[in-house]
């Protein structure tokens, strides 16, 4: 299949200056994609729904601040994809996903001594993928299926080329390891791992997961119930317009610079035109541990200022741990700052510290210097069959396990930023 057509700069710029139309024809264009998007992260029909209203509402708010109208298509979904994993973040629990992923796998048939069918290898892949870390199932998704360059995902994702290359090669091994682990060939296994036979899979599963007209209506008509219109004032339903966006926006406080009636803008009041400056009142962000940028929420007193800082750049994105200044910005010059510390950014998977052998017990002792592991996302098989009989000290970090020299043992450990090691021994 041949890459989306993305949308013609000019539609871009008629976006950027309140045409109706135009924003029809982009929520056209992408509201399947960032549903597709949206479902891969959150695994489930009623908040992909939601994740695409506020996908869609986001890029209205943010439009303006787009200078190069050429870029839309990875400026979207690098903004797409920041909400999708803010959402994903907000509803985590403290059991990772990947390990309720792999419970599904427990009543399958692990040793599988044939070849099997090109269905049953596709449906495996599924599952594989679905139980990955957010941070490979990203560059599948954005590598397989949206088929980016690297530079575009880079981009996305705000890593380095080389993070992405990285974690596409991981990713690639991760389902290599998985399908091998099913008794699955060689040769079935470089076939499927093809990159035209990934996008085909990709394809055949967002076909299953898209937005009817009758889901986008109702994500239109979720809008319009939060607004208050005035006599005789219509809204259209039969797509996401701009009018219904930003009534919304002016209710919850987004930045409105599109008059998008046909009258003239009326002047405002003298006392809105002589507003006191914004200040900074809170900030919000995820408080647990992440791998992930953080996207930074600043709570301010009003909206009389243009943008926000952070270190002297225009952005709310934070990649590293450290301590930030964080700035209201108004007519090019500061009018209120705030130091902000991050310590929760983790992204160095756990080592192996040490491992030892008294008789059958082993003895593994690990290393994380920042989230440490969490106990929770053990993962132990021996011969493909998940063991229990271990112990895991969190204080110290140590896992004690008795091997059997029959068995090959495969070790899944993540701290709890999602950061994954695997281990694979045998008692010898």
């Amino acid at each position: 299949m041949a890459k989306q057509k993305k949308i013609h700069k000019r539609t871009i710029i008629k976006l950027q200056a309140g045409q109706e139309k135009a924003f029809d024809k982009i929520y056209e264009a992408y509201k399947d994609r960032f549903y597709f998007m949206a479902y891969n992260f959150l695994k489930n029909e009623d908040d992909a729904k939601d994740a695409v209203q506020d996908i869609f509402i986001k890029i209205l708010q943010d439009i303006k601040d787009l200078k190069h109208p050429e870029a839309f298509h990875i400026w979207s979904y690098r903004l797409a994809y920041h909400i999708c994993l803010q959402t994903a973040s907000q509803k985590r629990t403290h059991e990772d996903d990947y390990n309720s992923s792999m419970e599904e796998y427990e009543d399958e048939q692990m040793n599988i001594t044939h070849e099997v069918i090109h269905k049953e290898v596709s449906e495996y892949i599924l599952d594989i993928i679905q139980a990955m870390p957010t941070s490979l199932r990203s560059v599948c998704l954005l590598r397989f299926y949206e088929q980016l360059s690297v530079k575009e995902i880079a981009e996305i994702l705000d890593v380095s080329e080389n993070a992405v290359k990285l974690r596409i090669r991981r990713a690639k091994n991760y389902i290599k390891d998985e399908l091998e682990l099913k008794g699955i060939t060689p040769g079935v296994i470089s076939s499927a791992l093809d990159p035209n036979a990934l996008l085909l899979l990709f394809v055949t599963c967002q076909n299953l997961h898209t937005l009817s007209l009758t889901t986008s209506k109702s994500i239109a008509a979720a809008i319009t119930n939060e607004v208050s219109f005035t006599a005789g004032a219509t809204v259209s339903t039969t797509s996401l317009t701009i009018a219904t966006l930003v009534t919304t926006l002016a209710i919850t406080g987004g930045a409105i610079i599109y008059n998008l009636s046909d009258e003239e803008p009326k002047t405002p009041p003298l006392q809105e035109m002589q507003e006191e400056p914004s200040k900074i009142v809170d900030f919000h962000y995820p408080q647990e541990y992440t791998n992930q940028p953080i996207s930074l929420e600043v709570k301010t007193t009003n909206q009389n200022y243009d943008y926000i800082t952070i270190n002297n750049k225009n952005t709310t994105t934070i990649h590293s741990n450290g301590i930030y200044t964080v700035s209201l910005i108004k007519n090019n010059q500061v009018i209120d700052s705030k130091e902000l510390t991050i310590h929760t950014i983790d992204t160095s998977s756990p080592d192996k510290k040490s491992i030892t052998k008294d008789g059958d017990i082993y003895t593994i002792v690990f290393k994380d210097n920042l989230s440490m592991i969490n106990k929770n996302s053990i993962e132990i098989f021996a011969n493909e069959q998940k063991i229990y009989n271990y112990t895991f000290n969190e204080e110290t970090q140590t896992l004690e396990l008795p091997m059997d020299s029959q068995y090959l043992y495969r070790i899944n450990v993540a701290d709890k930023a999602g950061n994954y090691t695997y281990l694979t021994t045998r008692n010898d």
